[in-house]
C-alpha cells in the first residue's frame, strides 16, 4: 500500500484518508482522554494504551496514532506529563 490509489475504502477516506485526534493528559496514572475531532465514525474502537505521566517525568515515550488495516480499530498509545497541554495526533496512510 506504498501509493495513495491503492489505500483501503473506509469511512476515514474523507479528509484524505488521514485522521485526527486531540489527546489530553488526566490524572497521573491514568490513560490520556481521547478526543475525536471530528465526529466519531461509527463502528470504530479505540485501543488506548496510552498512559499521563507525572511532571517532572524527564523521558516521556513519545505519542503515536496507528490503525489495523485490516478492522476498525485505532491505537494510541505514549505518555504525556500531567501539565502538558492537550496535543493533536493524525495518523495518515496514503
Amino acid at each position: 500500500m506504498q501509493f495513495a490509489y491503492a489505500a483501503p475504502a473506509s469511512q476515514l477516506i474523507v479528509n484524505q484518508n488521514q485522521l485526527t485526534l486531540t489527546l489530553h493528559p488526566q490524572a497521573v496514572g491514568q490513560p490520556l482522554r481521547v478526543q475525536w475531532q471530528s465526529a466519531p465514525t461509527p463502528n470504530w474502537q479505540i485501543e488506548n494504551t496510552s498512559l499521563t505521566v507525572a511532571a517532572e517525568t524527564s523521558e516521556a515515550l513519545p505519542l503515536r496514532v496507528g490503525r489495523d488495516l485490516s478492522q476498525p480499530m485505532l491505537y494510541v498509545s505514549g505518555q504525556l506529563p500531567v501539565d502538558t497541554e492537550a496535543v493533536e495526533e493524525s495518523d495518515r496512510h496514503p
